[in-house]
This record gives structure tokens, sequence and C-alpha cells, in this order.
């Protein structure tokens, strides 16, 4: 769970036992990034589907740059103008600032506030949208060379006939094990992509597909080949009483 502090960097607040947090900046290597960002919209986010969620940020000051005379006022916002920032993460919970290599995403200053992801292109891969002050929305479309297997998962409640929001998934492939929570916000003031998306990294197969319903129920559906959309329905599953979301 990142966060932004007085100094620009990132503080991310690492749960274990579940609702209690430690401060795991510095071990993630978070503290000194390449330059500082006023935070708002942050999405953690497998990219390149190596199985380890990255870490993206858009950034936008909130006070005067410098203490200058008025700007004209097709320049006013310039002042307030900052890069956006990207992590990739080194599956160890360490995270590289790789900002400098991203122009599209980073490489641009600008007044950003919202960011929400999603494949909006059908290729499986996450995709970022960028709102920002006094300026356009950006869509930058995720070009990562070498990306690893994926799936995504849409939870849906045919009772209520919707999005099962708050749902827990666990994708199990090749000895691992990945969680998801379907969650559209996250960011700010932003919804993303209902769908749970896992990078799967080299594995092409699926085994198992757990998912605890929002009132507990936990059902288990069968593995399948991955690199593909899917649709799975509460009802339609094998009721799991001995696995909960606690007990993951």
């Amino acid at each position: 769970m990142p966060a932004r502090n007085a100094l620009g960097y990132r503080t991310l607040w690492q749960q274990g036992p579940r609702g209690h947090f430690q401060d795991q900046t510095a071990f993630a290597r978070l503290a000194g990034p390449r330059w500082r960002g006023t935070g708002f919209g942050t999405v953690m986010g497998d990219f390149d589907q190596d199985g380890a969620p990255d870490l993206a940020v858009v950034n936008g000051r909130v006070v005067r740059g410098n203490s200058a005379a008025e700007p004209p006022r097709e320049a006013f916002w310039q002042s307030y103008a900052e890069r956006n920032q990207l992590f990739a993460n080194d599956g160890a919970g360490r995270f590289r600032d790789v900002s400098p290599a991203n122009a599209a995403f980073a490489g641009v200053s600008a007044v950003s506030r919202g960011l929400a992801c999603g494949d909006f292109d059908g290729d499986g891969a996450l995709d970022l949208l960028v709102t920002t002050v006094g300026g356009r929305a950006r869509l930058c479309r995720n070009v990562a060379p070498s990306r690893g297997h994926w799936l995504m998962i849409r939870a849906n409640d045919p009772e209520r006939r919707r999005d099962a929001y708050g749902a827990e998934i666990t994708v199990e492939a090749a000895g691992r094990r990945w969680v998801r929570q379907v969650n559209a916000c996250g960011s700010y003031l932003c919804s993303s992509d209902p769908r749970a998306h896992f990078g799967l990294g080299q594995a092409a197969t699926v085994d198992r597909i757990l998912v605890a319903w929002p009132d507990g129920v936990v059902e288990a559906f069968p593995g399948q080949a991955a690199d593909r959309s899917i649709v799975v329905r509460k009802g339609e599953g094998r009721v799991n009483a001995g696995e909960g979301r606690r007990g993951r």
C-alpha cells in the first residue's frame, strides 16, 4: 500500500499479519528515486507480467514551483508540473526506478492527478490512463518487451447481476500463488478495470483458481491455459469449506 510523505518519496506499508502494517520503504528501495514528486494517482500492477507487481505514480505540485511573477495564462499550470514515476519489482519485493526509460509515461512534466489502469486493447497487458489539470488525459499503451504469461479474471455474482467487488481471487500455477482483490478503486479519484489481472511469468497453465466471495463462501474453479480473459460466476465452482480468505 504505497503512500506519499512530506519528503516527496513513496512510503510502502506492507501488511502482515492481516490488518497490521509495517513501513518497508527502505527495504523496497523506494526511498531514493531518480526524482521527487508530489504523488497523486498510484497503481500497483504487473506491467511486465513476470509475477511481481510493479508501481506507477503520477505527480503534480499543489503549490508554485518558484516565486517568480505571475506567468502568462497559457503557462500558468507549468509552475505546478512534475514528471511521473515508474518502478519495476525485482520479484523479491525491491523496486528499481525505470522512469528515465519510459518517456511516454514519465518523461513529460504535467500536473497529473488521476491514474487508472486496465487492458484497453485486449492484449492482456495493463495500460495506464493519466488525467491532468489544465491539460488532456493521456492513454499510455503497454509495450513492455518480453512480457510473461497472464490471466484476466472477472468475478460475477449472477444473483446480484454485478461484479463481485470485495472478492479475493487466488491463482495457483507452477507451484506459486498470486492473490488479487476485485476492487476497481485504489487510486486517486479513479476507477480502474474491475477485472483481476495476474502476471504468471513462465507459467503457461493455471492449476487452480480460488475465489473468496464477499459473503465468505470460497469456491474452487478448475485450471486452464493462460493468456486469456475469463469470467468466474458465483455458484458455478466447487465449494471449499476448509479454505477461507483469512487462512491463506
